[in-house]
């Protein structure tokens, strides 16, 4: 059994997803315990107006947050309150759509490896566009924690909270950020070196489970956001371009060339060497 904590953040209604993330800790002889979070639309209008700053939502992301992405930010900054009050050194968070295999336990193992200097360290990460995924991860200061994983550093903001490693410092500064009230969702909090000293590990050992992934109440609310902001127009001409012979050949120059421009726009992040924290 693991002596890292290993907090599962689960809404009270998810009962099949608690229940697949019961079965994995188990499959894999894990201690988890469960939080339950907290249900966004049942937030009482006062207390969201203590901890929500909407006007600097709008100003800086062009929409506001979602119900879901509210009470996600406010389920983590509870753990990150509960490691504070426990004096609690580590700990593991995963979100409760997530899949992993025997080697989270040389993950779990290889902690007391990681650099000297980190606060949170990604177990899955992501960019917003998928085919901008392969240059998000710096050429330097790769760091071997155990036989098959490594931190790495990012070049930019990463995304997900689905799963990640985080210690005292960490929730202590997260939490400071968070009393400023919350203007922008929890993963641009954790994903955001401006914010924590970030790493992330690779390969990564975490992913999101194909089956509970598509349930996500978070990613549907962001779509319809998007959409009632006019953030879709993209979207939209994709979709009717799929209904046409040219979506292929379409897809296929557009890729290559945002592939090409980003390499270019980005090699130099990738192979100058991150700034130290400190």
């Amino acid at each position: 059994m693991n002596n890292v904590p290993i907090f599962i953040v689960n809404l009270k209604k998810d009962t099949e997803k608690k229940e697949h993330m019961q079965q994995l800790c188990k499959r894999y002889g894990l201690d988890c315990q469960f939080i339950d979070a907290v249900y966004g639309k049942e937030v009482d209008e006062n207390e969201l107006a203590k901890v929500y700053d909407k006007k600097r939502t709008l100003a800086e992301m062009g929409r506001e947050l979602t119900a879901g992405e509210i009470g996600c930010t406010l389920s983590h900054k509870s753990i990150y309150q509960k490691m504070i009050n426990e004096h609690i050194e580590k700990a593991i968070i995963f979100e409760d759509d997530v899949i992993f295999d025997q080697s989270i336990h040389e993950v779990l193992s290889s902690l007391d490896n990681f650099p000297d200097d980190w606060e949170v360290t990604l177990l899955i990460y992501y960019r917003i566009l998928p085919s901008l995924n392969r240059y998000c991860v710096s050429l330097r200061d790769r760091m071997p924690v155990s036989k098959n994983f490594k931190t790495v550093r990012f070049i930019d903001l990463m995304h997900s909270t689905a799963g990640y490693a985080i210690n005292l410092s960490g929730a202590a500064r997260l939490l400071s950020s968070l009393d400023e009230r919350m203007y922008k969702p929890i993963d641009h909090y954790t994903g955001d070196e401006h914010h924590i000293n970030l790493y992330g590990l690779h390969p990564k050992p975490v992913s999101i489970d194909p089956i509970q992934g598509l349930n996500s109440s978070i990613a549907a609310e962001r779509n319809k956001t998007r959409s009632s902001s006019g953030q879709s127009d993209t979207d939209n001409f994709r979709t009717m371009l799929k209904k046409t012979a040219l979506h292929t050949l379409f897809k296929k120059i557009n890729t290559k060339r945002l592939d090409i421009l980003y390499y270019l726009q980005n090699f130099k992040k990738c192979i100058i060497r991150p700034k130290k924290y400190t």
